[in-house]
């Protein structure tokens, strides 16, 4: 049997209401239930290497504990509000950032409108760990007193912490799309 179809003009009210989808929306209560429960595994292993560094970097068990208290009071609200922060973002995979190629003076000729796209899992692992690292440094120099020993301890969870950060999120991406 053959159908007709009426001919839309691009550019029409109709035109462009055809392709539109609705992002899906996750309910209050279940945004919430899994940035908790986010917050809780990212803790767990980040507090299990943080222990361990600490440890091994400082050698003294009551420090290291110390500085693994201090992260696992207040990372779980840092990660949480970041969490919920991105949430109310939207679902989009992918991050537009507009404006970062554009020249910042007028002496340099303009290549026209460019913008930088990335995947989200790596834009939210570079904005975690730009603010983790100014608390992990800040935290560990205020125990340890030693610029040295707070930058290395720093160092690591600066060099380690992005691997595990973008992990654990593509796990939870993964684990999304199969209960879809």
């Amino acid at each position: 049997m053959a159908t007709s179809r009426k001919a839309i003009r691009p550019g029409t009210a109709s035109g462009l209401l055809r392709d539109v989808k609705a992002p899906p929306v996750a309910p209050v209560g279940f945004a919430l239930r899994r940035a908790i429960l986010k917050t809780v595994t990212f803790r767990i292993i980040v507090t299990s290497l943080d222990f361990t560094t600490n440890y091994v970097v400082i050698g003294e068990l009551a420090a290291a504990a110390g500085l693994s208290a201090i992260g696992l009071a207040a990372g779980p609200l840092f990660y949480f509000a970041h969490e919920m922060v991105w949430n109310r973002l939207g679902p989009s995979e992918l991050v537009h950032i507009d404006g970062l190629m554009r020249p910042r003076s007028r002496m340099v000729p303009s290549l026209g409108s460019r913008e930088l796209t990335i995947n989200r899992a790596l834009a939210k692992t570079i904005t975690f760990r730009t603010i983790a690292t100014t608390m992990d440094f800040s935290a560990n120099y205020f125990v340890v007193r030693d610029v040295a020993t707070a930058a290395g301890l720093s160092a690591f969870g600066f060099i380690v912490g992005p691997f595990v950060y973008y992990g654990h999120e593509k796990a939870w991406d993964y684990l999304e799309r199969l209960e879809n």
